[in-house]
């Protein structure tokens, strides 16, 4: 199914409106992604009736009152209103179906942060076809191209503010940035934790830039397709044992986009990690 990133020819957000975002709403809606990350999301049958009529309405007087229904909903329970949305598209029949969340996202000019911070709860659904949905729609916020890497700054806010009440970073959206971008999002998560020591900065710094170098020369042919750098395992090892659990879920990430720099033996240590996110992901791509 089509994801709101397949409607950029009649949606975007407006740059201005999203340096409005305040870090007091990254901080509340963080809280509440944290409260319901573990919750099913279940169809609202009434708005899912709403957005197929929405679908299917052929004139204006049609359309306003349908528009007028779903404001309603909007004023109550933004969040919700974005969830069920995303549930819509998973299932959505047709182009028409599929442009719908960015059609009522566009009419309510809900922000950047407000559509991100509704979805990061559904990352952590049993659903999977609205887990993927759900990474689709954020894949258009995260500004990614062939030659450029993604952009996971409002990510870092999320994270940095849930670090600070001294709560977890959200298990679904880490997951997901290192699903997309295992080096970006061990920078990421580095530089959320506000961690100051230099040589432990540089630490991470130097095993990410050796085992994106080596992948870039693969890529463009300075090294065999099949070759795997003597570095490279040594700075996966060195990660492997890192204290932070992000460090360590970084090298079962770079195995996993990278089937060619599997290590069973660091696979084996990393599948009984004390961290049940790493060891859990470790033992599935053990198997």
């Amino acid at each position: 199914m089509k994801s709101i990133a397949g409607i950029n020819h009649c949606f975007r957000f407006d740059p201005a409106v999203v340096l409005c975002l305040t870090m007091a709403m990254v901080v509340s809606s963080a809280r509440a992604a944290d409260r319901n990350s573990k919750q099913p999301l279940v169809a609202n049958e009434q708005m899912q009736r709403i957005f197929t009529e929405l679908v299917n309405a052929n004139d204006q007087v049609e359309r306003e009152r349908i528009w007028n229904q779903l404001q309603q909903f909007d004023r109550s329970d933004r969040q919700g209103l974005i969830q069920q949305l995303a549930l819509f598209a998973g299932d959505a029949k047709g182009v028409k179906a599929s442009m719908i969340p960015g059609a009522v996202i566009g009419q309510f000019k809900m922000t950047e942060g407000e559509v991100i911070h509704a979805l990061i709860p559904l990352l952590e659904t049993e659903n999977e076809r609205l887990v993927k949905q759900t990474k689709g729609m954020l894949a258009e916020f995260e500004d990614q191209t062939a030659s450029r890497p993604p952009d996971f700054s409002i990510y870092r806010e999320i994270i940095t503010a849930e670090l600070r009440e001294g709560r977890e970073a959200p298990t679904g959206l880490v997951k997901h940035m290192y699903d997309v971008s295992p080096g970006t999002a061990l920078l990421t998560m580095m530089r959320a934790s506000q961690m100051r020591d230099p040589e432990k900065l540089r630490e991470i710094l130097w095993a990410e830039h050796v085992v994106s170098e080596s992948d870039w020369k693969r890529t463009h042919g300075f090294i065999a397709r099949d070759a795997v750098e003597t570095q490279v395992e040594q700075q996966l090892r060195q990660m492997a044992n890192h204290q932070y659990w992000w460090a360590r879920f970084y090298v079962v990430a770079t195995m996993k986009s990278e089937p060619l720099l599997k290590s069973p033996e660091l696979l084996d240590m990393l599948s009984s990690d004390s961290n049940t996110v790493v060891a859990s992901e470790a033992l599935r791509l053990r198997q």
